[in-house]
């Protein structure tokens, strides 16, 4: 059995919580790619395999706190 899928899921979540706490820190300037593989313990060129820009990681932070309203 695969923990692939599991693990991915874990590392696009990871990133998300990265940005959305640079997002709360300093705005959408604060909030790079490069940053956010940084503070999730990624490389840097890792949130470009979970989303097609910094446009794309935003648009899932959002969707994540509108699920949780």
């Amino acid at each position: 059995m695969s923990t692939r899928g599991g693990s991915v899921n874990r590392t696009r979540e990871a990133l998300i919580d990265v940005a959305a706490r640079l997002l709360d820190e300093g705005g959408t300037d604060a909030v790079t790619l490069r940053q956010v593989g940084h503070g999730a313990g990624v490389s840097h060129n890792a949130p470009y395999k979970h989303f097609a820009g910094k446009e794309a990681l935003l648009a899932a932070v959002a969707a994540r706190e509108l699920q949780g309203l």
